[in-house]
């Protein structure tokens, strides 16, 4: 067994805070909320989720001008190409139907109303 170093201790004891004020928000609601439990069984932490969270803010921007300006509604391959990288967590490989899964869940989330309708 290695040691961990103090180093890798605070890291550890950072994420499971982040994952504690997560489960707050998915305890009351777990359905809007169904991308916290993506975060924590996969192991994203806070500074990949805030990563993730400012991809999918700038393209439900995009999705709410096009649908204000009555122009095409911006394709999902432009998102799958920033959002991929962000889920290559240590090593393991990500697929598009894992980029679609973080995209129907963090859908639900009350703050991008218009990334549900346009999926």
């Amino acid at each position: 067994m290695t040691k961990e170093t103090l180093e890798q201790r605070l890291e550890r004891l950072e994420r499971l805070e982040f994952y504690l004020n997560l489960m707050r928000e998915f305890a009351v609601d777990p359905e809007t909320f169904a991308l916290w439990d993506y975060v924590i069984q996969e192991g994203v932490n806070e500074n990949q989720t805030k990563q993730i969270l400012d991809v999918l803010r700038v393209h439900h921007s995009n999705i709410k001008s096009a649908v204000e300006t009555v122009v095409p509604i911006p394709d999902l391959e432009d998102l799958f190409t920033k959002i991929i990288p962000l889920l290559h967590i240590e090593g393991r490989t990500t697929n598009m139907e894992k980029v679609m899964q973080v995209l129907r869940r963090a859908s639900k989330l009350p703050i991008f109303p218009y990334l549900k309708k346009h999926l």
